[in-house]
């Protein structure tokens, strides 16, 4: 972890104006802090993945600065990160500005694809998937894996697609339903080249902050992007990350939304079209991995 610029004491925490309210985060001077208290293995997966990047990837993220509990709860202190959310700012950007924030973030999912694969499908450090891993979920209690090999995989994936479909109907699988569970296997079997890599399964644009670099006179001379909220990756087959791309940004209508699907997609470098279509589209009948 890098050096604390600051050492925020619960009784910082706690006085500070601004307060932790519903979403458990504050900032306190150059510090961000995150608080959980009754659901914290995501914090922990959180740091975890962040401390992972910064040693093996090349992803720009916030750096951490120190991870720590009191007798009721965890705390995240990171970097603040100056910027706008691109949620709430991207369709005011004018078009030329939208494509290069986009293309800044496609390179950040590069990187996070180039970095080193350890050959196995699963969490950072050889972890198992999270019981709560949508893919694979069947009793919440279950760790999953890690897999060595893509069969192994997509029978756990499949097992969770049968408890998920199952959750959603009364007495059997609905035809439709049948027909994905049927094509499931044939379809993602098929894929060209699974080989896992790091995949950032919550990319909304809540989670994601852009900042303009300018040069000595004040002029805009770049765009920079970062990627927040890392507590969602995993080690998944590359088809993965175009998925949760039309997860998040297909169900589109406006312009701008569409153009930056396109744009990420089109950085992923390979042609994942059957699977999002598979899983996007037939994924419909109760089944998300995202």
């Amino acid at each position: 972890m890098d050096a604390n610029p600051m050492h925020p004491f619960n009784w910082d925490i706690y006085g500070n104006p601004s307060g932790m309210r519903r979403h458990n985060v504050c900032r306190i001077g150059p510090c961000l802090i995150k608080r959980e208290e009754h659901n914290h293995s995501g914090l922990v997966q959180e740091v975890e993945n962040m401390l992972y990047l910064q040693e093996h990837s090349k992803v720009r993220t916030a750096k951490v600065y120190a991870f720590f509990s009191d007798s009721k709860r965890y705390y995240l202190v990171t970097e603040f990160l100056e910027g706008k959310m691109l949620e709430a700012n991207f369709k005011a950007l004018d078009k030329p500005t939208r494509d290069i924030i986009s293309s800044k973030l496609a390179e950040q999912l590069q990187l996070l694809r180039a970095t080193p694969s350890p050959g196995y499908y699963g969490r950072v450090n050889g972890q198992p998937f999270d019981p709560q891993f949508p893919g694979m979920e069947t009793n919440f209690r279950n760790f999953y894996g890690p897999f060595y090999n893509y069969d192994d995989f997509l029978t756990a994936m499949y097992k969770g697609a049968e408890v998920r479909l199952a959750n959603n109907t009364r007495d059997n699988y609905f035809e439709k339903q049948v027909r994905f569970l049927t094509d499931f296997k044939t379809i993602l079997g098929a894929t060209k080249d699974p080989k896992p890599v790091l995949t950032f399964r919550d990319i909304k644009g809540a989670n994601m902050i852009f900042n303009s670099v300018r040069d000595s006179s004040g002029t805009i001379v770049d765009w920079t992007v970062t990627l927040v909220d890392w507590d969602m990756m995993e080690w998944l087959p590359g088809w993965a990350q175009a998925v949760c791309i039309e997860w998040h940004y297909g169900h589109a209508h406006d312009t701008e939304t569409l153009e930056l699907m396109k744009i990420l997609l089109d950085g992923l470098g390979d042609d994942y079209t059957k699977e999002c279509a598979f899983l996007f589209d037939e994924g419909r009948v109760g089944y998300y991995i995202c």
